[in-house]
């Protein structure tokens, strides 16, 4: 749980310079804030990548690598729009 953690912080941390670096080159937020925000909505995003799983596999019946990759994408297009918008 600890290596999971870690590993999504450090996750947001760099995916947030990255971002920041070559994709929005205009941010509205000073890094810390920026960071503060990309975490709480990553973990919300995580949660919902979780939840959209558990619905394709239990009630659709997909294959869970399948589940897997539509979450994704799901998720993907979701914080692109938040992450345009808000931030």
């Amino acid at each position: 749980m600890a290596s999971n953690f870690t590993a999504f912080v450090i996750g947001v941390t760099v995916n947030t310079h990255l971002i920041r670096e070559y994709v929005f080159l205009d941010p509205k937020y000073r890094f810390i804030k920026d960071i503060t925000l990309s975490i709480l909505t990553g973990s919300i995003i995580f949660g919902l990548g979780m939840i959209l799983i558990f619905i394709f596999v239990e009630y659709f019946m997909i294959n869970v690598y399948v589940s897997k990759i539509i979450a994704n994408g799901l998720t993907f297009i979701i914080n692109l729009i938040i992450r345009k918008f808000f931030f």
